[in-house]
């Protein structure tokens, strides 16, 4: 999660310092720095039924150093936040990268062992899940508290 904060906080940043200029976002499927180093078809075990690296190399990169070193080609097609897909496997484009546009959705491990989207509203969780929320609650909290000490 921590890779994804610069891009994010370096694009944000641009865009409320310099509103107007040439700014994008592009979000891919890769480990850090695997965009310019490998194919991009493959993340550990996952296949993305295309080559995500090439197709940012074609696509993206070379447009924009081929526009803004060489005063060559035409960046109009790069739009402002470009992101891969993993569900779909595909290319997607959005007007911006806006928290606003997005909801939160509390998810909670019940004692069977899976998940479980709970909206307060909705009382129909026995008390054995209950308890077993607090419990993963309560190890979570236990957890961060020891962490803490140990970087003291």
């Amino acid at each position: 999660m921590k890779i994804y904060l610069a891009p994010l906080g370096t694009y944000q940043s641009i865009a409320k310092q310099n509103p107007g200029i040439f700014n994008v976002l592009v979000m891919g499927p890769w480990c850090h720095g695997c965009w310019a180093r490998t194919d991009g078809d493959w993340l550990g075990t996952a296949y993305f039924g295309m080559k995500t690296g090439v197709y940012y190399r074609e696509h993206f990169e070379l447009p924009f150093f081929n526009h803004f070193l060489k005063d060559l080609g035409d960046i109009s097609q790069i739009k402002e936040v470009n992101v891969f897909d993993t569900g779909a496997n595909q290319w997607g484009d959005l007007p911006n990268w806006s928290p606003t546009v997005s909801t939160d959705t509390p998810i909670y491990l019940m004692s069977d062992g899976k998940l479980k989207v709970w909206r307060w509203s909705n009382r129909e969780a026995s008390a054995c899940e209950w308890k077993a929320v607090r419990r993963v609650r309560k190890r979570s909290v236990e957890s961060r508290a020891v962490h803490r000490k140990k970087k003291q």
